[in-house]
């Protein structure tokens, strides 16, 4: 694995962070204006489980059909780039010595009763890069819906 493979699930890392804190931020000035109050309801919780409550406080809190849109599209979107870290941050990593710059991502899936589900694939610095730009441009989104509805 090369120096540019670890900056970018580095770059991943930091920019998820911000992804999660916005959202955050958001479900808790949804749940009460004493933030301390959405902090200890939500704090324990997990990515996934923090944009479902978004979802559901956005169909309680929401009136406008162009929020409820907004929050809609919002949620599906968080749920994509959830589901798409999560891939990459709780993968194995195999690497050769030989070349370096040929690194293998292995995720196991169990299945049930129909037993091992394993994704590999071959992946470079630059798609994990895209991946990391792709999460801070969902924080960006969130930061736009935040000043949207702090207008409102």
């Amino acid at each position: 694995m090369t120096d540019e493979h670890l900056k970018q699930l580095g770059r991943l890392v930091v920019n998820f962070s911000s992804l999660e804190i916005h959202m955050a931020f958001i479900v808790w000035n949804m749940i009460s204006t004493d933030q301390n109050i959405g902090k200890a309801i939500t704090s324990n919780m997990s990515f996934s489980a923090l944009n479902n409550l978004f979802g559901s406080l956005s169909e309680i809190h929401f009136k406008e059909e162009n929020l409820k849109s907004d929050a809609q599209t919002i949620i599906s979107k968080m749920g994509e780039l959830n589901e798409k870290r999560n891939q990459v941050i709780h993968s194995f990593w195999g690497t050769n010595e030989d070349n370096p710059e040929i690194v293998t991502r292995i995720k196991f899936k169990p299945k049930g009763i129909k037993g091992l589900s394993i994704q590999e694939e071959q992946i470079g610095a630059e798609k994990i890069k895209i991946l990391a730009d792709d999460i801070k441009e969902g924080s960006q989104l969130l930061i736009q819906f935040i000043n949207k509805i702090s207008s409102t």
